[in-house]
């Protein structure tokens, strides 16, 4: 059997759920990346280093160096591997965040934020104008129909430097079912695919049973709607409401789009215009903050 040290981002728990699964591995640590500087990822590290076992090292291209004591690590792995991180703002080209990891401002869905209702916040436009500027118009202005080309072409070419290809894959399943909570969480019937690609990459048995037996902990995080525009312009088979979820610990609660925007409104107020407009914003809004209205 072989062990399996995983270094991912919040990716790592249902990827390592489902490589247990197989018969050929028998343990998996988790080296959750998105933890760094944390006594979480400090005592994972510490399992690996300490433990009596050698691993197969999976990481996102460039992990494993990143990590301060990397050559106590590799001296526990008798081969490393690499393969793509999902992150496609295509089905979802309206989500920001405000902020670095673990330094966000937080919105009613936590860490993400909507590029549209940040912009007309900062603008000075009211709520109820805000909640007018979802539309094709605006979603055109703010350049979200080139999303899905752009997003598709950097994930292809990232994984054109891994070892586990899985890019292709994830672009022709989202062209036909719904395969993200998020731009950078999907459901379980990626990991289901990203697990086998895994176990047939290093020839252990893949995982038969259908993906709804899946553990996926982000489905308790939060759910962005398919705005109908994006999804009419790329023909995707499949859509959602135009409701938001925000995660379970912060009460799961079901947003209207009116909802949400007073909601994230009377966030910001609290924060301020002066330091929401000085954080760092992901990805750059670039010429949202130069409209007065849309």
């Amino acid at each position: 059997m072989l062990n399996i040290a995983l270094f991912a981002n919040c990716h790592v728990q249902p990827i390592a759920s489902g490589l247990l699964l197989s018969k050929d591995i028998g343990e998996v640590i988790q080296i959750p990346l998105h933890l760094k500087n944390t006594s979480h990822f400090d005592l994972a590290i510490k399992a690996l280093v300490n433990s009596s076992k050698k691993f197969i090292g999976i990481q996102f291209p460039g992990s494993i160096d990143s990590i301060e004591n990397s050559d106590e690590i590799k001296a526990k792995l008798l081969d490393v591997f690499s393969f793509t991180n999902v992150y496609f703002t295509g089905v979802h080209p309206d989500m920001t965040y405000i902020g670095s990891m673990r330094q966000r401002i937080l919105s009613p869905l936590g860490d993400y934020h909507s590029k549209i209702c940040l912009a007309s916040y900062l603008s000075g436009v009211n709520a109820n104008e805000c909640i007018n500027n979802y539309n094709y118009k605006t979603y055109q202005k703010l350049n979200f129909f080139e999303n899905w080309h752009n997003s598709k072409c950097e994930l292809l070419a990232r994984d054109e430097f891994v070892d586990i290809k899985i890019a292709g894959n994830f672009i022709d399943m989202t062209c036909n079912s719904l395969t993200l909570f998020t731009f950078n969480h999907p459901v379980a019937i990626v990991f289901h695919k990203t697990v086998n690609d895994i176990l047939e990459f290093i020839k252990c048995s893949p995982i038969n049973f259908s993906s709804e037996y899946f553990n996926n902990y982000l489905s308790s995080n939060a759910w962005w709607p398919i705005y109908k525009e994006i999804q009419v312009h790329n023909a995707l088979p499949y859509s959602s409401n135009m409701e938001f979820k925000s995660p379970d610990g912060m009460g799961g609660k079901i947003f209207t789009l009116e909802e949400f925007v007073k909601s994230s409104y009377e966030s910001y107020e609290k924060v301020g215009k002066k330091l929401l407009s000085q954080m760092k914003w992901t990805p750059n809004l670039g010429q949202v903050f130069k409209w007065d209205t849309v």
